[in-house]
């Protein structure tokens, strides 16, 4: 499309092959202005672009009414739902209040105490593995000097 409008001097765009968005973005881009259409796709693009700019505000508009939805307070203003409030920015955010630090601290240990035991664990195993394995070298060098002796006598 550019390089048609360097050699002809006038831009022409296919009916529905590009969005007109796209194209002022590339217009934009390279400098050119968009009155250098052609009398034949000057009213198509200028229509495009405004069902085009509906569409981006009517989506603006919707995401702004589904931004007011999710700023309304879900919990209401009830004794029993301010608690409920309370209660899951407790859990949910706990760096939000002292009572939610506090609340994290034994789950915090309860992960830690879990991590030491399996560590633990693990070494133990390990440690049991490597004395069998020491067991059985040793076994099989007391029967080969049994052996050896035996040959000597």
């Amino acid at each position: 499309m550019i390089l048609d409008l360097y050699r002809h001097g006038t831009l022409h765009v296919k009916d529905g092959t590009i969005c007109p968005m796209v194209i002022r973005r590339d217009l934009e881009y390279w400098g050119i202005d968009e009155y250098l259409f052609d009398p034949c796709c000057s009213f198509r693009f200028q229509q495009g672009s405004e069902v085009c700019f509906k569409d981006i505000e009517e989506a603006e508009r919707e995401e702004r009414n589904a931004q007011k939805e999710t700023d309304e307070d879900p919990f209401g203003s009830s004794p029993i739902e301010r608690v409920r409030k309370f209660l899951w920015h407790m859990t949910e955010y706990p760096e939000s209040s002292i009572f939610g630090k506090v609340s994290q601290l034994p789950l915090i240990n309860y992960y830690t105490y879990l991590s030491t035991c399996t560590v633990n664990t693990l070494i133990v195993c390990l440690m049991s593995i490597s004395l069998q394995i020491a067991s059985y070298k040793l076994s099989a060098i007391r029967k080969s000097i049994h052996i050896s002796m035996k040959q000597t006598i």
